[in-house]
């Protein structure tokens, strides 16, 4: 649940960055959200590959 949410919170900054409206604090937040997917997504590929 809460990768999709970050997946969406995603989407949404990538949304407001296409219309110019992306401030400092947003892009902060859209490196965090961006870097927290990616490091959920590869802990579950390391999962799914040991298993």
């Amino acid at each position: 649940m809460w990768c999709e949410l970050s997946l969406w919170h995603l989407e949404h900054l990538i949304a407001a960055n296409n219309l110019e409206l992306v401030d400092e604090q947003e892009a902060s937040a859209l490196a965090l959200v961006a870097h927290s997917v990616s490091s959920i997504l590869i802990s579950h590929q390391l999962v799914t590959w040991f298993n």
